[in-house]
Protein backbone atom coordinates (compact mmCIF):
# COMPACT_ATOMS: atom_id res chain seq x y z
CA UNK A 1 0.00 0.00 0.00
CA UNK A 2 2.79 2.19 0.39
CA UNK A 3 3.38 2.50 -3.33
CA UNK A 4 -0.38 3.33 -3.50
CA UNK A 5 0.11 6.25 -1.23
CA UNK A 6 3.55 7.47 -2.85
CA UNK A 7 1.55 6.91 -6.29
CA UNK A 8 -1.75 8.87 -5.05
CA UNK A 9 0.54 11.93 -3.73
CA UNK A 10 2.36 12.39 -7.43
CA UNK A 11 -0.89 12.23 -9.17
CA UNK A 12 -2.30 15.40 -6.47
CA UNK A 13 0.58 17.38 -6.87
CA UNK A 14 0.44 16.82 -10.98
CA UNK A 15 -3.10 17.55 -11.09
CA UNK A 16 -2.45 20.89 -9.38
CA UNK A 17 -0.06 21.82 -11.52
CA UNK A 18 -2.05 21.34 -14.55
CA UNK A 19 -4.72 22.93 -12.79
CA UNK A 20 -2.65 25.38 -11.91
CA UNK A 21 -1.55 25.61 -15.86
CA UNK A 22 -4.79 26.02 -16.45
CA UNK A 23 -6.27 28.85 -14.53
CA UNK A 24 -2.87 30.60 -16.13
CA UNK A 25 -3.31 30.18 -19.21
CA UNK A 26 -7.20 31.27 -19.09
CA UNK A 27 -6.37 34.58 -17.40
CA UNK A 28 -3.55 35.12 -19.77
CA UNK A 29 -5.96 34.77 -22.43
CA UNK A 30 -8.64 37.47 -20.69
CA UNK A 31 -5.59 39.46 -20.10
CA UNK A 32 -4.77 38.89 -23.72
CA UNK A 33 -8.14 39.87 -24.40
CA UNK A 34 -8.48 43.13 -22.86
CA UNK A 35 -5.25 43.94 -24.02
CA UNK A 36 -6.11 44.07 -27.51
CA UNK A 37 -9.20 45.71 -27.20
CA UNK A 38 -7.72 48.21 -25.64
CA UNK A 39 -5.01 48.46 -28.44
CA UNK A 40 -7.60 48.42 -30.86
CA UNK A 41 -9.36 51.71 -29.39
CA UNK A 42 -6.45 53.82 -29.29
CA UNK A 43 -6.16 55.28 -32.15
CA UNK A 44 -3.65 58.00 -33.69
CA UNK A 45 -5.78 60.18 -36.51
CA UNK A 46 -2.44 60.88 -38.40
CA UNK A 47 1.26 60.42 -37.34
CA UNK A 48 3.12 63.45 -35.87
CA UNK A 49 5.87 63.04 -38.69
CA UNK A 50 3.07 63.03 -41.08
CA UNK A 51 1.70 66.40 -40.24
CA UNK A 52 5.16 68.21 -40.53
CA UNK A 53 4.69 67.67 -44.10
CA UNK A 54 1.16 69.48 -43.94
CA UNK A 55 0.77 72.85 -45.50
CA UNK A 56 -2.52 73.15 -46.79
CA UNK A 57 -5.58 72.39 -44.50
CA UNK A 58 -9.17 72.62 -45.45
CA UNK A 59 -11.94 73.02 -42.88
CA UNK A 60 -15.54 72.18 -43.79
CA UNK A 61 -17.63 72.84 -40.74
CA UNK A 62 -19.48 76.13 -40.51
CA UNK A 63 -23.00 75.91 -42.57
CA UNK A 64 -21.59 79.69 -44.08
CA UNK A 65 -18.01 79.21 -44.98
CA UNK A 66 -15.36 76.40 -45.38
CA UNK A 67 -11.46 77.75 -43.84
CA UNK A 68 -8.28 77.53 -46.21
CA UNK A 69 -5.29 77.55 -44.36
CA UNK A 70 -2.15 77.37 -46.07
CA UNK A 71 1.88 78.02 -45.58
CA UNK A 72 4.25 80.12 -47.41
CA UNK A 73 7.98 81.01 -46.41
CA UNK A 74 7.28 79.63 -43.26
CA UNK A 75 4.03 81.72 -42.31
CA UNK A 76 0.72 80.20 -42.37
CA UNK A 77 -2.08 82.35 -43.81
CA UNK A 78 -6.28 82.39 -44.03
CA UNK A 79 -7.17 82.38 -47.61
CA UNK A 80 -10.00 85.07 -48.14
CA UNK A 81 -11.62 86.34 -51.48
CA UNK A 82 -7.64 86.14 -53.07
CA UNK A 83 -6.08 88.01 -50.11
CA UNK A 84 -3.53 86.11 -47.98
CA UNK A 85 -4.63 87.03 -44.51
CA UNK A 86 -2.14 86.40 -41.43
CA UNK A 87 -3.28 83.04 -39.38
CA UNK A 88 -3.35 82.23 -35.69
CA UNK A 89 -0.40 79.80 -35.93
CA UNK A 90 -1.21 78.68 -32.28
CA UNK A 91 -4.40 77.18 -33.36
CA UNK A 92 -2.92 75.34 -36.51
CA UNK A 93 -0.59 73.77 -34.32
CA UNK A 94 -3.13 73.05 -31.62
CA UNK A 95 -5.29 71.27 -34.21
CA UNK A 96 -2.78 69.38 -35.75
CA UNK A 97 -1.10 68.38 -32.54
CA UNK A 98 -4.86 66.98 -31.42
CA UNK A 99 -5.18 64.69 -34.02
CA UNK A 100 -1.50 63.12 -33.64
CA UNK A 101 -1.93 62.23 -30.47
CA UNK A 102 -3.18 58.59 -29.98
CA UNK A 103 -6.67 58.55 -27.79
CA UNK A 104 -9.69 55.99 -27.35
CA UNK A 105 -11.62 55.85 -30.47
CA UNK A 106 -13.00 52.68 -30.44
CA UNK A 107 -14.15 51.06 -33.14
CA UNK A 108 -18.29 51.04 -33.66
CA UNK A 109 -19.22 49.63 -36.91
CA UNK A 110 -17.00 48.04 -40.22
CA UNK A 111 -19.37 47.63 -42.59
CA UNK A 112 -19.09 50.50 -44.33
CA UNK A 113 -22.93 50.55 -45.36
CA UNK A 114 -24.13 52.47 -42.97
CA UNK A 115 -22.22 55.54 -42.44
CA UNK A 116 -25.07 57.78 -43.08
CA UNK A 117 -26.39 56.61 -40.23
CA UNK A 118 -23.66 58.42 -38.04
CA UNK A 119 -23.78 61.42 -39.82
CA UNK A 120 -20.50 60.50 -42.17
CA UNK A 121 -20.22 60.06 -45.90
CA UNK A 122 -21.39 62.90 -48.22
CA UNK A 123 -23.21 64.55 -45.06
CA UNK A 124 -19.81 64.74 -43.08
CA UNK A 125 -18.08 68.02 -41.91
CA UNK A 126 -14.10 67.44 -42.86
CA UNK A 127 -10.93 68.01 -42.27
CA UNK A 128 -8.64 67.76 -44.96
CA UNK A 129 -4.66 67.86 -44.78
CA UNK A 130 -2.43 68.05 -47.97
CA UNK A 131 1.45 68.73 -48.76
CA UNK A 132 2.87 72.10 -50.51
CA UNK A 133 2.26 69.80 -54.02
CA UNK A 134 -1.47 69.21 -53.28
CA UNK A 135 -0.66 65.71 -51.92
CA UNK A 136 -3.86 64.63 -50.03
CA UNK A 137 -2.04 63.67 -45.96
CA UNK A 138 -5.78 62.86 -44.49
CA UNK A 139 -9.21 63.61 -44.94
CA UNK A 140 -11.20 62.61 -41.38
CA UNK A 141 -14.81 62.99 -42.38
CA UNK A 142 -16.80 64.00 -38.77
CA UNK A 143 -19.98 63.36 -38.08
CA UNK A 144 -22.64 63.46 -35.12
CA UNK A 145 -22.42 63.54 -31.69
CA UNK A 146 -23.65 60.47 -29.68
CA UNK A 147 -26.42 60.79 -27.67
CA UNK A 148 -25.01 62.52 -24.69
CA UNK A 149 -23.07 64.79 -26.71
CA UNK A 150 -19.51 64.73 -25.73
CA UNK A 151 -18.64 61.58 -28.20
CA UNK A 152 -18.45 61.95 -31.91
CA UNK A 153 -18.55 59.97 -34.57
CA UNK A 154 -15.25 60.00 -37.37
CA UNK A 155 -13.74 57.94 -40.26
CA UNK A 156 -11.18 58.25 -42.31
CA UNK A 157 -11.76 58.75 -45.96
CA UNK A 158 -11.42 55.51 -47.56
CA UNK A 159 -11.77 53.01 -44.32
CA UNK A 160 -14.87 51.48 -43.67
CA UNK A 161 -14.48 51.24 -39.72
CA UNK A 162 -16.57 54.56 -38.29
CA UNK A 163 -14.84 55.08 -34.46
CA UNK A 164 -16.78 56.89 -31.66
CA UNK A 165 -14.10 58.93 -29.60
CA UNK A 166 -14.20 62.24 -27.51
CA UNK A 167 -15.35 65.16 -29.43
CA UNK A 168 -12.28 67.35 -29.86
CA UNK A 169 -13.15 68.63 -33.54
CA UNK A 170 -16.46 70.78 -32.78
CA UNK A 171 -14.46 74.20 -31.83
CA UNK A 172 -12.21 73.80 -34.81
CA UNK A 173 -15.21 72.91 -37.30
CA UNK A 174 -17.48 75.44 -36.08
CA UNK A 175 -15.42 78.75 -35.92
CA UNK A 176 -15.70 81.50 -38.03
CA UNK A 177 -13.27 82.44 -40.69
CA UNK A 178 -11.77 85.01 -37.57
CA UNK A 179 -11.09 82.95 -35.44
CA UNK A 180 -8.05 81.61 -37.46
CA UNK A 181 -6.67 85.07 -38.18
CA UNK A 182 -4.44 86.71 -36.08
CA UNK A 183 -5.88 89.66 -35.40
CA UNK A 184 -3.70 90.99 -32.55
CA UNK A 185 -2.51 94.77 -33.00
CA UNK A 186 1.38 93.98 -31.34
CA UNK A 187 3.48 91.41 -31.39
CA UNK A 188 3.84 89.72 -27.97
CA UNK A 189 7.35 90.40 -27.62
CA UNK A 190 6.59 94.14 -26.63
CA UNK A 191 5.80 93.95 -22.92
CA UNK A 192 4.83 96.58 -20.01
CA UNK A 193 8.24 97.05 -18.91
CA UNK A 194 9.09 97.95 -22.60
CA UNK A 195 6.93 100.69 -22.93
CA UNK A 196 7.91 104.72 -22.29
CA UNK A 197 5.93 106.98 -23.35
CA UNK A 198 1.67 106.94 -24.40
CA UNK A 199 0.34 109.71 -26.64
CA UNK A 200 -3.48 109.76 -26.77
CA UNK A 201 -4.75 112.15 -30.07
CA UNK A 202 -8.42 112.35 -29.31
CA UNK A 203 -9.71 114.33 -31.89
CA UNK A 204 -11.36 111.98 -34.79
CA UNK A 205 -10.41 113.36 -38.10
CA UNK A 206 -13.83 115.21 -39.81
CA UNK A 207 -15.02 115.89 -36.59
CA UNK A 208 -15.46 119.29 -34.70
CA UNK A 209 -13.15 120.62 -32.17
CA UNK A 210 -15.16 119.89 -28.73
CA UNK A 211 -13.31 116.36 -28.16
CA UNK A 212 -11.64 115.49 -25.42
CA UNK A 213 -7.94 117.14 -24.81
CA UNK A 214 -5.07 115.26 -26.27
CA UNK A 215 -2.72 113.95 -23.39
CA UNK A 216 0.49 111.84 -23.11
CA UNK A 217 1.64 109.93 -20.47
CA UNK A 218 5.64 108.85 -19.53
CA UNK A 219 7.14 106.90 -16.89
CA UNK A 220 7.95 108.32 -13.44
CA UNK A 221 10.57 105.86 -11.75
CA UNK A 222 8.19 102.88 -11.06
CA UNK A 223 4.81 104.67 -11.72
CA UNK A 224 3.59 107.05 -14.61
CA UNK A 225 3.07 111.14 -14.62
CA UNK A 226 1.01 113.14 -17.50
CA UNK A 227 3.77 116.06 -19.53
CA UNK A 228 0.55 118.06 -19.45
CA UNK A 229 0.43 119.46 -15.67
CA UNK A 230 2.75 116.77 -14.34
CA UNK A 231 -0.06 115.06 -12.42
CA UNK A 232 1.04 111.73 -11.42
CA UNK A 233 -1.43 108.64 -12.78
CA UNK A 234 -2.72 106.03 -10.76
CA UNK A 235 0.06 103.28 -11.30
CA UNK A 236 -2.73 100.14 -11.21
CA UNK A 237 -5.04 101.95 -13.79
CA UNK A 238 -1.94 103.56 -15.97
CA UNK A 239 -0.48 99.86 -16.23
CA UNK A 240 -3.66 97.94 -17.12
CA UNK A 241 -4.12 100.83 -19.77
CA UNK A 242 -0.94 100.19 -21.16
CA UNK A 243 -1.58 96.22 -20.98
CA UNK A 244 -4.61 96.73 -22.46
CA UNK A 245 -3.36 98.34 -25.74
CA UNK A 246 -0.79 95.38 -26.08
CA UNK A 247 -3.41 92.59 -25.64
CA UNK A 248 -6.08 94.62 -28.44
CA UNK A 249 -6.94 93.13 -31.35
CA UNK A 250 -9.53 93.52 -34.15
CA UNK A 251 -12.62 91.90 -34.99
CA UNK A 252 -12.08 91.63 -38.76
CA UNK A 253 -9.21 92.60 -41.59
CA UNK A 254 -10.83 95.15 -44.13
CA UNK A 255 -9.68 94.54 -47.48
CA UNK A 256 -11.88 97.69 -48.69
CA UNK A 257 -9.27 100.16 -47.35
CA UNK A 258 -5.08 100.06 -47.45
CA UNK A 259 -3.06 101.07 -44.40
CA UNK A 260 -1.52 103.64 -47.08
CA UNK A 261 -4.66 105.43 -47.77
CA UNK A 262 -4.95 109.13 -46.82
CA UNK A 263 -7.22 108.32 -44.29
CA UNK A 264 -4.68 107.14 -42.46
CA UNK A 265 -2.16 109.70 -42.70
CA UNK A 266 -1.12 112.23 -40.30
CA UNK A 267 -1.69 115.33 -42.13
CA UNK A 268 -3.35 118.62 -41.00
CA UNK A 269 -6.09 118.20 -38.49
CA UNK A 270 -4.12 115.33 -36.31
CA UNK A 271 -6.26 111.94 -37.21
CA UNK A 272 -7.24 109.97 -33.97
CA UNK A 273 -4.67 107.55 -32.80
CA UNK A 274 -2.38 106.29 -29.89
CA UNK A 275 1.40 106.11 -30.04
CA UNK A 276 3.32 104.24 -28.13
CA UNK A 277 7.08 104.45 -27.32
CA UNK A 278 9.55 101.85 -25.92
CA UNK A 279 13.07 102.33 -24.12
CA UNK A 280 14.73 100.43 -27.86
CA UNK A 281 13.27 103.67 -29.28
CA UNK A 282 10.49 102.40 -31.71
CA UNK A 283 7.23 103.73 -31.87
CA UNK A 284 3.95 101.73 -32.60
CA UNK A 285 0.38 103.35 -33.79
CA UNK A 286 -3.09 102.20 -33.59
CA UNK A 287 -4.44 104.99 -36.16
CA UNK A 288 -8.11 105.24 -36.67
CA UNK A 289 -10.13 105.64 -40.25
CA UNK A 290 -13.75 105.85 -41.55
CA UNK A 291 -16.18 103.62 -40.52
CA UNK A 292 -17.08 100.66 -42.42
CA UNK A 293 -18.97 97.20 -43.25
CA UNK A 294 -17.36 94.30 -41.01
CA UNK A 295 -17.87 90.83 -42.10
CA UNK A 296 -21.27 90.74 -40.08
CA UNK A 297 -22.52 93.62 -42.71
CA UNK A 298 -21.94 96.12 -39.67
CA UNK A 299 -20.16 99.41 -39.91
CA UNK A 300 -17.29 99.98 -37.36
CA UNK A 301 -14.92 101.99 -37.39
CA UNK A 302 -11.36 101.05 -39.18
CA UNK A 303 -7.52 101.34 -37.84
CA UNK A 304 -4.41 101.04 -39.27
CA UNK A 305 -1.79 99.73 -37.24
CA UNK A 306 2.08 99.92 -37.10
CA UNK A 307 3.44 96.56 -39.03
CA UNK A 308 0.44 94.94 -39.97
CA UNK A 309 -0.42 94.60 -43.29
CA UNK A 310 -4.08 94.89 -43.35
CA UNK A 311 -6.62 97.37 -42.10
CA UNK A 312 -8.73 96.22 -39.22
CA UNK A 313 -11.78 96.72 -37.88
CA UNK A 314 -12.76 97.47 -34.18
CA UNK A 315 -15.64 96.51 -31.56
CA UNK A 316 -16.95 99.68 -30.22
CA UNK A 317 -16.09 98.54 -26.64
CA UNK A 318 -12.34 98.45 -28.01
CA UNK A 319 -12.48 102.23 -28.91
CA UNK A 320 -14.34 102.94 -25.62
CA UNK A 321 -11.92 100.99 -23.97
CA UNK A 322 -8.41 102.53 -25.27
CA UNK A 323 -9.39 106.03 -26.30
CA UNK A 324 -9.73 107.32 -22.37
CA UNK A 325 -9.80 110.56 -21.13
CA UNK A 326 -7.07 111.78 -18.93
CA UNK A 327 -9.01 112.07 -15.64
CA UNK A 328 -9.99 108.58 -15.85
CA UNK A 329 -6.60 107.40 -15.02
CA UNK A 330 -5.88 110.34 -12.38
Amino acid sequence: MPFKSEYQKKLVVLSSICAALVAIYMLSFVFSSEKSAERSALWTIVSEKLTKTVENIEISGNDDESISLFKENDHWFVSYNEFMLPARLEKIEELLKDISLPAAFPIRSSSGSDSMKFGLGSSAKKIILRTADGSEVLELQIGNLDNAGKNIYVARKGEKEVRLGKDIFSAYLNGARTSWQDMRFFPANIDLKSVQRVIVYQKLSGEDETQKEDWTMVRDGSGWKFEEGGEKADKTKADTFVQSILDSSGEDFLTSLRITDAVFAVEGKVPSRIVLETGDGKSYKITLGPKAANYDGNERLSAAVTDRPFVFTLADWTVNRLWKDKNDLL
